[in-house]
């Protein structure tokens, strides 16, 4: 009987042996998920296109900087629009100068920066497919005590004899209500592991966050991004790891020496006489050696048995051709890191700038949907937390008579800039965002967050005091691309 889809042919000889399990996907993840993890932070610590992708793509989606740009809207809130801008103002300046701050007070165990904390999380979303921290509070001396810890994924757990999905507890929604965290092991010790029940919000508001992007209906934990390119990235390690054996072969062994003598005797096929015609063949290259006399150079040098050989190996042969696997391979590697062939490959060898434009371009556009999926949203949890203190403890104040905490959403809305996309041409880029501006398709606001640049209100004060400093000085100012006469009308 023929099936309604080609796909469901259990007959066809390139689909009879593929038959995978149709397991729910959080009982595929809780079965499996342990071997993956490992094998993906393998590859991290041990697989140079991993790591270094993994590194880029830190750079690319979070970058050296990621600033908050608050837009309380005035009007949603029922206040002056100077109020809107005081309170964004004092947000902006404080969160920044606290979160970016060297002695990393963001983090309770003082190791990384505001920017550090959300690459932590990225590396873990490649990793585990998720991540988890929580908030914590550890007073310090600028008097802020919120702070937040990073945890490891495997220590979201299911402990004997309790109801969890991998250590979730979830409402009648799916909905995650509280997690079972274990107690962090450590090496060497071997006691017996200890689970504690964390609510998800407690008396100061969301204790644990969970960021992850589920790829299907009712998932309950990620899985890692690295799970379809396992086996090939493990694969192209095997090749290279046996080109390299074969070059260090040939290096040490450039000349060999071949003798029929064996195998003429092996053409016997009588092996029980076979050492000792060996014995005698050696006997007798021996006495064939003491009685030469070929010198060189007053040294006395061996000259070549009957039937022996010199081979040379060719130092420069390749033992395979990887050239194109290898492209293949890292082709999966970059898409699995929303990046283009030649940006994760640094192969810009077959590009050309109409190419890079577009793949640069279709990059851009995953750094953001991974922006506003995962790092956005564990950056604004972070934000919450710092502003829930400071207006609790009265260190900013909420304009008007609002209440705060029914109206954070709004006071807080806005939209963190990063790292920007990158241009091959400059040029190019310019003459588009002038356009894009004097056609009011694009704001001031937008270009300068592309480019990972300052805020907006910032660049134009900057940009005054600069016209001005010009003029004290009586200089000519520089030309701008839209008003070539500029200095005249100055």
């Amino acid at each position: 009987m023929a099936e309604s889809f080609a796909g469901a042919s259990r007959s066809s000889q390139e689909l009879m042996f593929f038959d995978p399990d149709n397991a729910d996907i959080d009982a595929a993840i809780d079965s499996e998920g342990a071997i993956i993890n490992a094998r993906a932070k393998d590859l991290v610590r041990n697989n140079a296109d991993v790591s270094g992708g993994l590194d880029q793509s830190n750079a690319t989606i979070v970058g050296s900087k990621y600033r908050f740009n608050c837009k309380a809207n005035h009007r949603i809130l029922g206040i002056s629009e100077e109020q809107a801008k005081d309170w964004n103002f004092k947000v902006e300046s404080i969160t920044s100068a606290y979160l970016n701050s060297s002695s990393n007070y963001v983090d309770v165990q003082r190791k990384r920066n505001f920017v550090q904390m959300l690459s932590q999380i990225n590396t873990s979303s490649f990793i585990y497919g998720e991540s988890f921290f929580s908030r914590e509070h550890k007073k310090n001396r600028t008097g802020i005590g919120t702070c937040f810890q990073i945890l490891k994924p495997e220590r979201i757990e299911t402990p004997f004899n309790k109801k969890a999905v991998m250590g979730v507890v979830s409402d009648k929604y799916g909905a995650a209500s509280g997690y079972y965290v274990r107690a962090p092991r450590k090496p060497h010790l071997f006691v017996e592991d200890k689970h504690k029940y964390v609510p998800k919000f407690g008396k100061f508001g969301q204790q644990i966050f969970h960021v992850f992007d589920p790829r299907f209906a009712d998932q309950t934990r990620g899985f890692s991004k690295f799970a379809p390119i396992i086996k090939e990235a493990f694969m192209l390690d095997q090749f290279k790891d046996a080109e390299l054996k074969s070059k260090t072969l040939v290096n040490q062994f450039m000349v060999y020496l071949t003798s029929e003598v064996g195998v003429d005797a092996l053409k016997a096929l009588d092996l029980d006489k076979f050492e000792s015609i060996f014995t005698q063949s050696w006997k007798a290259r021996k006495s064939f050696q003491d009685a030469a006399n070929l010198k060189v150079n007053g040294n006395k040098v061996p000259a070549l048995y009957n039937g022996d050989k010199l081979q040379m190996l060719n130092p420069d042969a390749k033992a395979t051709d990887l050239g194109d696997f290898e492209k293949s391979i890292l082709r999966s590697c970059a898409k699995s890191f929303s990046q283009g062939y030649a940006q994760y490959s640094g192969d810009y060898s077959s590009q050309n700038r109409a190419s890079t434009d577009a793949a640069k371009s279709e990059s851009w556009k995953q750094t953001k949907y991974i922006r506003s999926t995962l790092i956005n949203k564990a950056a604004d949890y972070m934000l919450w937390g710092l502003v829930d203190e400071l207006v609790m403890t009265n260190q900013i104040k909420v304009p008007g008579d609002i209440n705060y905490f029914k109206s954070r959403e709004f006071l807080l809305n806005g939209n963190w800039v990063g790292e920007g996309k990158g241009v091959s041409n400059e040029l190019a880029n310019a003459q588009a965002n002038d356009i894009y501006l004097s056609t009011s398709q694009k704001t001031l606001e937008d270009i300068l967050a592309e480019s990972g640049g300052s805020d907006v209100a910032d660049a134009i004060d900057q940009r005054h005091k600069e016209v001005e400093l010009f003029k004290s000085k009586k200089m000519t100012l520089p030309r701008t691309h839209t008003n070539k006469n500029a200095n005249e009308s100055e």
